[in-house]
């Protein structure tokens, strides 16, 4: 592997200039935690900021984790969509009990972690 380059900005990030975005905060999470404990797993950025690579900002967690801090951070385009779909969603879970996440989201046009998060109580 090449040699890791980056910069420390004010928040105590270390910006990685040298690799693509995310590659090397996995292969530093897997070197601090384990390979099989970021089996199926995310590695989380406290600081939001995906460039960075300082372990001490980052954590293991899972898809509906990054999507609650996305949402809970206000950094997801969720937080603008319109109660309108989120009623649409609502609406169509009661009138079909059986209908998935994704077959609401198939039929409204929108993101399945959108119907997801509202179905969850995530999003009110």
């Amino acid at each position: 592997m090449r040699e890791i380059r980056f910069y420390v900005n004010e928040k105590g990030c270390y910006i990685c200039t040298s690799h693509f975005k995310g590659v090397i905060a996995r292969r530093l999470m897997k070197k601090k935690f384990g390979w099989k404990a970021l089996e199926d797993k995310f590695v989380l950025h406290s600081c939001d900021d995906e460039r960075c690579i300082n372990t001490d900002h980052l954590r293991v967690g899972t898809h509906q984790e990054n999507m609650e801090d996305k949402v809970e951070r206000n950094r997801c385009e969720i937080m603008r969509f319109s109660p309108f779909i989120r009623d649409k969603i609502n609406e169509l879970k009661k009138e079909q009990e059986n209908l998935s996440c994704k077959g609401i989201a198939t039929i409204l046009g929108v993101p399945e972690p959108w119907v997801n998060l509202t179905l969850t109580g995530s999003i009110n």
